[in-house]
C-alpha cells in the first residue's frame, strides 16, 4: 500500500519455498490484499508492526498475519465476517465476508483472534490440493 504511514513488516515465508497449492491466484491475491490492508489500517504510524508467517501442516498451507494494532472488541469480533459490517468510516463491510467466502470455496478456513489493546491475528488455512469438483457447486 502506498502511504506515508511507516509500518514495520516482518515475514517468514521460508516454509512455502517450493510449495504449490491449487487455487485461483486472483482470488487468493484478493484475500491477502484485504487481510494485509486491514492490518495496515489497524496499526499506528511508526510503532505499527505486522508479522506474516507461513507453515505447511497435514496437506494445508497455513498463513498467519499478526498486527499490534488496537484490536477488536468481543462484540465486533462476533460480526466481522457479516456482510456490510464495518467499523471504518469509508469501509463497505465486504472485505472479510468475501475473504471467508473465497477461502471456503477453496476448501480452507479463516479464523481471527483479537483483544482490544493486544492486536489481531488472522490465520488462513488452504489445502494444497483441491478435493472434489471445482469450483464447488453454487459457489459462483
Amino acid at each position: 500500500k502506498q502511504s506515508k504511514k511507516k509500518v514495520s513488516v516482518e515475514k517468514d515465508l521460508g516454509a512455502l519455498r517450493g510449495v504449490t497449492i491449487e487455487a485461483d491466484p486472483l482470488q487468493i491475491q484478493e484475500v491477502c490484499h484485504n487481510i494485509l490492508s486491514n492490518a495496515y489500517d489497524a496499526v499506528e504510524d511508526l510503532r505499527g508492526r505486522i508479522r506474516i508467517d507461513a507453515e505447511v501442516n497435514d496437506g494445508y498451507v497455513n498463513i498467519s498475519v499478526k498486527d499490534n494494532g488496537a484490536g477488536i472488541s468481543k462484540d465486533d469480533l462476533a460480526k466481522i465476517f457479516d456482510p456490510f459490517f464495518t467499523t471504518k468510516a469509508k469501509g463497505t463491510g465486504l472485505g472479510l465476508s468475501v475473504c471467508r467466502q473465497i477461502i471456503h470455496m477453496h476448501g480452507g478456513s479463516i479464523s481471527v483472534e483479537s483483544e482490544p489493546g493486544s492486536g489481531t491475528s488472522v490465520v488462513i488455512a488452504l489445502p494444497r490440493e483441491r478435493s472434489g469438483k471445482w469450483p464447488p457447486a453454487g459457489s459462483l
